[in-house]
């Protein structure tokens, strides 16, 4: 049990913190153990700066197609992408949206890129 406790105190990726520094020195102390590293360890990552991903910003990035759409209110990804005619993935990934769309909001720019269908081929 302490080697597990001891991961989890030790991992950046758990949810140890502060609140559990107290809780972890008691345990060590009924369980009659050397004493043991008790602060937090900083967060692995920053969910609001993910590395290589950026919010839209027309002043960072070429639009090809030369195609925006501002974000209203009430939009959804699976919303714009079907009035535009484009799949709720490339408009993702275009524009940097999370796949669960939490950082999209109101006032946002958006790419949008129109499909263009390619020619069949008949073989």
């Amino acid at each position: 049990m302490i080697a597990l406790l001891k991961g989890i105190q030790g991992t950046p990726y758990s949810n140890y913190d502060t609140y559990h520094v107290q809780d972890w020195l008691t345990i060590q102390s009924q369980c009659n153990t050397d004493p043991l590293p008790t602060a937090p360890q900083p967060p692995a990552t920053n969910m609001t700066a993910l590395p290589g991903v950026t919010t839209s910003n027309p002043a960072n990035v070429t639009c090809l197609s030369g195609n925006h759409y501002t974000v209203q209110s009430g939009d959804d990804v699976q919303k714009i992408a079907a009035a535009h005619g484009v799949a709720t993935g490339t408009l993702n990934i275009l524009n940097g949206i999370f796949p669960d769309g939490t950082n999209l909001f109101a006032g946002q720019e958006l790419y949008v890129v129109v499909p263009h269908h390619l020619p069949t081929h008949k073989f």
